[in-house]
């Protein structure tokens, strides 16, 4: 298996750890800020309408970064990549995150973190590195024009 594969069996492995604290108890991450008005109702719709916005925001930057890879023969650098190097993974975080207002789940929320480093020092270099080898001058320029995570340098 080569390097690639093998850091998206891992990707896997947290994702689906992920996944798997939903069935846990946990501690709410977010504190009760509406108790003294005893509103405890409007306290949830909110963290459901925050956490399903950033869902949808997710599914939407995912399903736009597959669409943009349709029938693609080089280096996708148009679209929602003209923004982003990498909104695949920007999506999948925005879904884990989203997911962990949702349930508003302190061990979600903890979870988030080792997924961004493990994106940010482990799939995302060796991803670059294949890419550079690959387009070599093509990506580099792409590189200095478009920001890994959001926005144009």
């Amino acid at each position: 298996m080569t390097d690639l594969g093998k850091s998206y069996v891992w990707y896997s492995a947290l994702f689906t750890g992920f996944l798997l604290t939903t069935l846990l108890p946990s501690v709410p991450f977010f504190p009760s800020f509406l108790a003294e008005f005893n509103l405890p109702y409007l306290e949830l719709q909110l963290l459901r309408c925050v956490g399903s916005i950033i869902v949808i925001g997710g599914c939407l930057i995912n399903q736009a970064a597959k669409n943009e890879l349709l029938g693609q023969r080089g280096l996708a650098t148009s679209g929602i990549y003209q923004y982003s190097r990498n909104p695949l993974y920007v999506s999948d975080l925005m879904l884990l995150f989203g997911a962990a207002i949702l349930t508003n789940s302190m061990y979600m929320v903890a979870l988030v973190v080792p997924v961004f480093l493990y994106f940010t020092m482990v799939l995302v270099p060796r991803e670059e590195r294949y890419l550079q080898s690959v387009f070599e001058e093509d990506y580099r320029r792409y590189g200095n024009r478009v920001a890994r995570w959001a926005g144009k340098r």
